[in-house]
């Protein structure tokens, strides 16, 4: 059996994805408003919540170490329907979703996304290897990110986004 996400492995690690990471200081998960959970930091202060979908490790990875001191505490998962399970149970304040991934690709998941009254309002940003269509706003996607190897651009869209929002 695979470990779940969050949970405690002892030694100051909590099992993610099959991955054992270090444990986050102060509070654990700490559910907030409409959109749900924060990470509390020791002073108390609650950063937002980014979910990042993309069949990349290597690109999860280096979207986490981007944005974590940055300000944001980021979920990962490898594949859309590991986002899906995340999104709807720790509702987001954004997400990242690739669009080309094996198995349903990025449209096909936010779609599903939208259509969960607690995912809806959660706001996606599509991050993709190829020229974005026009169309893709049209599928539930608030922005469009191409994966250029500047993550600075995609920090701006999450901050646009969650300041819209």
């Amino acid at each position: 059996m695979s470990p779940q996400l969050g949970r405690n492995c002892g030694d100051g690690k909590i099992a993610i994805f099959g991955l054992n990471a270090r444990a986050p200081t102060g509070n654990a998960f700490a559910r907030g408003t409409a959109r749900g959970c924060c990470m509390a930091t020791e002073t108390g202060d609650h950063r937002k919540v980014v979910l990042v979908v993309d069949d990349s490790v290597e690109l999860l990875d280096a979207v986490r170490v981007f944005l974590e001191p940055r300000g944001f505490d980021v979920l990962q998962a490898s594949d859309p329907f590991t986002g899906i399970r995340l999104a709807t149970e720790h509702a987001p304040d954004a997400i990242v979703m690739d669009l080309d991934m094996p198995g349903m690709d990025g449209v096909e998941a936010t779609r599903y996304l939208k259509r969960i009254e607690r995912t809806r309002d959660i706001p996606v940003i599509a991050f993709t290897g190829t020229s974005p269509t026009s169309a893709a706003r049209r599928r539930g996607f608030e922005r469009i990110v191409i994966k250029s190897g500047d993550l600075e651009e995609l920090e701006t869209e999450i901050e646009d986004v969650l300041r819209a929002a």
